[in-house]
């Protein structure tokens, strides 16, 4: 069943788009100028983000040095090491260092609550609104003309999504690269299926921009005590602000562009390269979106009313459309559930396969039924290894689509394992336990990469100088 389900995104995608490269959205140098909004607002939530944080606001800076934006970065006050990191990176005056009224580490919603709130603050003092929100996680690298294409496709929709494209960690090819082959195949060909039928668009989290006026109906006020439209109660907020977004009726788009050297602009970043945090973080997307999303986001879609019988039947379909998407996003537990039924049922007939050899066991022959459902599972598992040895080869090369095949298995183990502890996760929210930043530590390959060290470091005088320099005026 699962097998057929994929099949059927396949079918889709080669009806609408070419195989080896599918119709591109136009580079921005290519189109007319003047493209850029007045100003963009980048949100960064940090916690205990140390030895990546510093390289990250560098290189955002130093991308979008001709860009007018303000940048958040959300901080805690018990967070001393991430703090000083931001502080060597704190030259350019767009960057603006928000301090959390409460000690770390809570949601990541609600950080990025407080970093409205610091918005908020700011327009009001400055008279002036900020056009786009982007959001971005402490470890991304960004490309040089991500502003241009957010600016171009804002103009006709709600928020803008661009590919994700993970990096190897040096050391670690079966485990962070398995990331380069989901990512691959989801925002090579999931992503824009889904757009094209009309479904609901989840959010990375990262590499994307939301338009400011959209996101003004969903601020409520949050347990925190803060207002804001990132809901701190979910555990993937950007995967439901994407879903809360289409039900409010806002237009999404999946952009798949290439600069002018040929490279696909997306935001690139290190993943998880030992097997705890690559399931740590995998359990915490399962509980949100498989678990959780379930109970919070439901299976409904946006509200259509319908004028005549071709638009009644269109909204059909898109409602059946939005439907089969959700299904697909939360049938992870019950694929780890045959993931493990499988692996064991393989090894029970390796070990009576032995045995019959052994003269130990007899085994009854197999129905030619069940000879041709083993066949045809066999069939569809080597389309899919095919597919995904595709998606990785255009944008790894040839080595790494052929490191996709075994990677499979390691993707499969984390996904069992990240089941197990996401129902526990799950449980733990059912008994009303507050929700907790479950996040996994980043660190860059390269040593050069991280901030040096310096003296012994205390908070107080940092955030006098953050006060007084910066006029910072905190809500009590």
């Amino acid at each position: 069943l699962g097998a057929v389900d994929d099949i059927a995104i396949d079918i889709i995608y080669f009806r609408l788009f070419a195989f080896w490269r599918r119709k591109d959205d136009v580079c921005p140098s290519d189109g007319p100028s003047g493209h850029i909004p007045k100003s963009f607002a980048v949100f960064i939530p940090v916690w205990q983000e140390q030895d990546v944080i510093c390289t990250t606001l560098r290189n955002i800076t130093a991308q979008w040095h001709d860009i007018d934006l303000r940048i958040y970065v959300g901080c805690y006050p018990n967070d001393d090491d991430t703090l000083r990191a931001v502080m060597q990176a704190a030259r350019d005056p767009r960057l603006h260092i928000v301090i959390n009224t409460a000690p770390g580490p809570t949601t990541k919603a609600q950080c990025l609550n407080r970093l409205w709130q610091a918005l908020c603050d700011d327009e009001r003092d400055n008279g002036q609104q900020t056009d786009a929100i982007i959001l971005h996680d402490a470890e991304d690298e960004v490309h040089a003309a991500a502003p241009a294409i957010f600016a171009r496709y804002l103009q006709d929709h709600d928020m803008v999504q661009l590919p994700v494209l993970p990096k190897i960690y040096p050391g670690s090819p079966m485990i962070s690269g398995h990331y380069c082959d989901e990512f691959a195949e989801a925002h090579g060909k999931f992503m824009p299926v889904r757009q094209v039928l009309g479904a609901s668009m989840p959010l990375a989290g990262v590499g994307c921009a939301i338009s400011r006026d959209i996101l003004q109906p969903l601020i409520q006020r949050q347990n925190s005590g803060l207002y804001g439209p990132f809901s701190e109660q979910s555990l993937t907020e950007d995967y439901e602000l994407g879903l809360r977004l289409h039900n409010a009726g806002a237009r999404s788009h999946f952009a798949t562009v290439h600069d002018d050297v040929g490279d696909l602009v997306a935001t690139r970043a290190y993943f998880p390269h030992g097997l705890g945090a690559a399931v740590r973080q995998k359990s915490r997307w399962t509980a949100g979106i498989a678990l959780s999303g379930w109970d919070r986001l439901g299976w409904h879609s946006r509200q259509t009313q319908a004028t005549d019988r071709a638009s009644a039947r269109a909204i059909a379909v898109a409602r059946w459309c939005e439907y089969w998407m959700r299904l697909r996003d939360r049938r992870a537990m019950l694929g780890a559930v045959v993931l493990v039924a499988a692996y064991a049922a393989l090894l029970g007939s390796a070990f009576l396969a032995f045995a019959n050899y052994k003269g130990w066991y007899d085994a009854a022959p197999y129905s030619y039924p069940f000879i041709t459902l083993l066949l045809a599972n066999a069939l569809f598992l080597s389309w899919r290894l095919v597919m995904r040895c595709c998606f990785t080869y255009r944008h790894y090369g040839v080595y790494q689509a052929v490191l996709s095949v075994p990677r499979m298995f390691i993707a499969n183990i984390i996904s069992i394992m990240a089941a197990r502890r996401a129902v526990m996760a799950y449980c733990r929210l059912l008994i009303g336990q507050p929700v907790r930043w479950d996040k996994t530590a980043h660190i860059l390959p390269h040593v050069d990469d991280r901030p040096p060290a310096t003296q012994p470091f205390s908070t107080q005088p940092l955030l006098k100088h953050i006060l007084g320099a910066a006029q910072r005026v905190q809500r009590p």
